[in-house]
């Protein structure tokens, strides 16, 4: 299988989130671009794996996001614990999880995470 590169580009940001000449908005030089630059960051993550069902690894998915691999790994292991991203186990590639894929037909009004017991 080969690994295409990521393919959100800042024509579909808001107008008002874009800046001329950056393709890729979870990269460092969008930094201050758009107004929460981690969520940019993790929905970039979250279509790279919504695009592959088989799973990415680590570096891999670093690449594609064009985020440094510490970066990348504190945002998907913050995805991992709130169910959106899952791992079978250590060294496995990441995949999108239940509570992403259950978001799809979800009812309108409908909590988004579930509340801590």
């Amino acid at each position: 299988m080969s690994i295409r590169p990521f393919q959100t580009t800042l024509a579909t940001l808001p107008a008002a989130a874009a800046a001329p000449a950056q393709a890729n908005p979870g990269s460092a030089k969008m930094a201050g671009k758009v107004p929460v630059q981690s969520l940019a960051r993790a929905f970039s993550i979250l279509e790279v794996l919504a695009d592959r069902p088989t799973g990415v690894s680590l570096a891999d998915l670093s690449r594609l996001v064009g985020l440094h691999k510490a970066t990348v790994f504190r945002l998907v292991r913050t995805m991992v614990l709130l169910g959106y991203v899952t791992q079978t186990a250590e060294g496995e590639p990441y995949r999108v999880g239940e509570q992403f894929i259950g978001r799809k037909g979800r009812e309108p009004g409908a909590p988004m995470v579930k509340a801590p017991a």
